[in-house]
């Protein structure tokens, strides 16, 4: 796929299909013109603007971001620039990549998501402030990942991988609170556990732990 040194990305009008992972540059473009294609798995850390045409086959463009024609999901941020984002009570879905490299500092999922997908604000590097709906169901892997998050709620949804809550480097200390009917997560000194108290899923100093393990305590803690 494309990679670094790109100034600006245009797509014919005809439908390209752009693959998973296509798409990754860190180092530009800062513009793209997706004409009638698909978006897909798109990381591009210096984007600022996306547009495509008018007459696209599966997307709307509203409120500076590409959504599902029926807008129930929200597929990109268009402007990438901006500091904040008001989520459409339309979305039941925020897609793969969705706000990945954006400039927001702060964000509030409402009532309407029941899905955040994996990589949706990855490498926001400015996010600070995450709260979840208590309707959100399921976040994905990475979801938050190298964000500059200091306070987040996860509500009570299922993360795929909880040990990756915004970590980043260098690290930041987190202040993580769950609903208090969590199904499975509760938050003990600071630090996020399983209902029984055995795993530790994410470290209050945002210490990242080792994929698809858990560091488990020889001791119960103490009430």
């Amino acid at each position: 796929g494309l990679r670094n040194s790109v100034v600006a990305l245009f797509f014919p009008s005809k439908e390209v299909e752009i693959a998973e992972r296509g798409i990754l540059c860190s180092n530009g473009p800062e513009y793209i013109d997706i004409g009638k294609s698909r978006l897909n798995d798109i990381y591009m850390g210096d984007l600022q603007t996306i547009t495509m045409s008018i007459d696209h086959p599966y997307y709307v463009m509203e409120k500076n971001a590409v959504y599902t024609n029926d807008m129930s999901t929200l597929v990109r941020l268009t402007d990438m620039t901006a500091s904040e984002f008001k989520i459409p009570n339309t979305v039941t879905t925020i897609g793969e990549t969705a706000f990945a490299g954006s400039m927001l500092e702060t964000i509030i999922i409402p009532d309407n998501v029941k899905r955040i997908e994996r990589n949706a604000f990855a490498w926001s590097n400015r996010l600070d402030s995450v709260t979840l709906s208590d309707s959100v169901e399921w976040v994905g892997d990475n979801a938050f990942l190298n964000c500059s998050i200091s306070e987040i709620y996860m509500g009570k949804a299922i993360w795929e991988d909880p040990g990756h809550i915004g970590s980043q480097s260098p690290l930041v200390a987190i202040k993580i609170s769950v609903h208090p009917e969590h199904p499975e997560y509760q938050v003990y000194t600071g630090s996020l556990y399983d209902t029984e108290y055995v795993g530790l899923l994410c470290d209050k100093d945002n210490n990242p732990l080792i994929d698809g393990l858990y560091w488990y305590l020889y001791e119960k803690t103490n009430n």
